[in-house]
This record gives structure tokens, sequence and C-alpha cells, in this order.
């Protein structure tokens, strides 16, 4: 008893140290967009429960003094860098674009543009079984040649015309290789929702008892994921959940539409990593790239 009594009292006078963090915004920003920052931050520093001031420094930087008897470091700048753009894009399944490989990607010879060898270091799987969400699996250091390919302006020439409004996104590596996605733009040629709508955000588990995100959506959120999940259950597609331009996973639909704006977030997270992204994406929005200069 005497000993916890000291223990404790040790740990009371304990003072706290300060941290500080300095941010530069990579491009050019708007004082609208730094303000949002400014607020993004905040809340996820107020969710994860560490005293902390933020202020605006010069044109361009952030910067951040924090106050705890002991933090990791690591982890609280990747809650400040973390963009936090979620978007919920439907899927094309793989098996719906009828193009010729070789016409698309040439994996036989060398093709010289601009001076630049097109060379694969690794052959492409293509995805050909029905129902498939992804186009092909690539090796990761084939990715730049793939996007050279799929940047020409006259590519979209090679895939049939209902296919030609696209957005391709590429998936988490998987022992070296990564998936490609074909992603359907609405009307204004964006993704069919975005993280703005999520009103709340917590870890969970799923049914493999592995690691998620639950999520709740507002009003308007969960009418456009009922109108979507039921396109998706109805034509057999998929929908990719998509982080800072990353697709984290790509699930189907197996029981109708989903009401009430509820869904989970799925991928090959530990606790901690899941519940560092519940506290990103429940902070009001996304903010833009940031640059960490000193600390």
């Amino acid at each position: 008893m005497i000993f916890i009594l000291v223990l404790t009292s040790c740990i009371f006078f304990k003072e706290k140290q300060e941290y500080t963090f300095e941010y530069e915004f990579e491009n050019e920003i708007t004082q609208s967009e730094i303000k949002q920052t400014i607020n993004v931050v905040n809340k996820r520093l107020d969710r994860f429960g560490i005293e902390h001031d933020i202020k605006k420094e010069g044109r361009n930087t952030l910067s951040l003094k924090l106050r705890a008897y002991k933090i990791d470091t690591t982890r609280v700048n990747n809650l400040i860098v973390n963009q936090g753009k979620l978007e919920f894009w439907e899927l094309y399944n793989g098996d719906e674009f009828d193009y010729n490989e070789g016409a698309l990607f040439d994996i036989k010879e060398t093709e010289t543009e601009n001076n630049f060898d097109v060379t694969f270091d690794h052959d492409i799987i293509f995805s050909k079984y029905k129902g498939a969400p992804e186009i092909l699996k690539a090796h990761v250091k084939d990715t730049s040649v793939i996007n050279m390919f799929l940047n020409k302006e006259n590519f979209t020439n090679t895939l049939a015309k209902e296919n030609r409004h696209v957005k391709f996104l590429w998936g988490v590596p998987e022992q070296d290789y990564l998936p490609l996605y074909a992603a359907k733009p609405n009307a204004k040629n964006k993704a069919s929702l975005t993280g703005k709508v999520i009103t709340n955000a917590i870890q969970s588990f799923g049914y493999t008892n592995r690691p998620e995100i639950s999520i709740e959506m507002n009003e308007e959120g969960a009418l456009i994921w009922e109108r979507i999940t039921g396109d998706a259950f109805a034509n057999n597609t998929k929908i990719a959940i998509v982080l800072n331009d990353v697709v984290y996973s790509a699930p189907g639909v197996t029981s109708g539409p989903i009401a009430r704006g509820r869904s989970q977030i799925s991928g090959n997270f530990t606790i901690q990593q899941a519940q560092d992204l519940a506290i990103i994406l429940s902070s009001s929005g996304s903010v833009p790239k940031l640059r960490l200069v000193n600390k």
C-alpha cells in the first residue's frame, strides 16, 4: 500500500514534456484552407486526448506545441499529416472491359516514346474471371509505366464506348503486387460519396475478429449510400473504399441496399491503425498535404 502511494505521488508531480512540431503545406494554399486544416487537426488531437496549441506561422507554416508525459511522436505525426481523404467509388467489374491485352499493355515488346523506354520487369496478371473487382495486378516496379499508358490521350479508344468515362485507382500492395481498379465517376466526374458525410467513426472488429472502422453517415450520405449499395447488389458489382487515392477494400453487397448510412471499412489494419483512422475520419474533413520540417 505504501509502495502504491509513493509511485502515484511520483507520477502526480512529474511535469509534462513539451513537444514542438512545425509543418509546411506542400502546395499553394488559401486562407480558408489553412483555417480548415487547423480546425481538423485540433479535432484529431482532441480525440487523441493530448493537450496542444496550434497556430499559423508565416505564409504557409503551422506550429504545434504538444504537452504530455510521453508521446509516440511518429504516431502523432501520422495523425496530423494523413490527408483523411475518404471516397466511395462504384466499380466496373474487371471482365466488363472489352479490350485487347496487347493493345493495352504490350508486355513483349519495347516501345520508345519521347526517348523513354517502356518495359515491364514482371508479368502483368489480367483478371478474367467473372465478377472480379480488379482489372489486373502489377508489380510495384511496373506501376509508373502502366500509369504512362493509362494517361495516353488515345488510351480510352481501346476501351468499349460505355467504359470510356473511367477513373483508374491502385489498391494496397499484396506481396509486391498492386491491384488496379476501374471506377465509375458520377455526373460531376467525381466519387459517388466522400468522407464529408461521416458523422462518427469508431474502431471495431469484423466477423473474422479483425480490426476495422465502423462509420455512420448523415441523412444525405445515408440516402446516397442506400442507392449505390442497391445498384451494386442489383448489378453484382463492387464499391471501392478509397483513402488518399488508394483502394483499401472493394466489398460487394450480398443482402440488398444498406440503409441508415452505417457501414464498415476493412483492410489489413492493426488495432492501433484502425483506432487512428477512426480519429481521422471523424474529424470533420480532410487536410491538404503537409510536410514535417521540424520537431
